[in-house]
């Protein structure tokens, strides 16, 4: 039973789209980051509330860099 969920959003430097992974596995690609992270944020939330998963977010600058990470569901000291 899965109970925890993580969604990465990634910059495609060679055609300027963001994509969104769970895991390996390519869930989208949007043509802006706004749109990508609304996305995201979209799945996550949705997990959590309908399916009692817990995700999170982060979104990955061109550097490699997380530069933004949101969780929902079950809080992990």
């Amino acid at each position: 039973m899965l109970v925890h969920l993580s969604f990465r959003i990634c910059p495609q430097l060679q055609d300027g789209t963001w994509s969104i992974h769970a895991g390996n596995q390519l869930l989208a690609t949007h043509t802006n980051c706004t749109d990508a992270i609304d996305s995201a944020l979209d799945m996550a939330e949705t997990g959590w509330r309908d399916n009692g998963i817990s995700t999170d977010v982060a979104l990955v600058d061109p550097e490699g860099e997380v530069c933004l990470w949101c969780a929902y569901g079950v809080k992990l000291h």
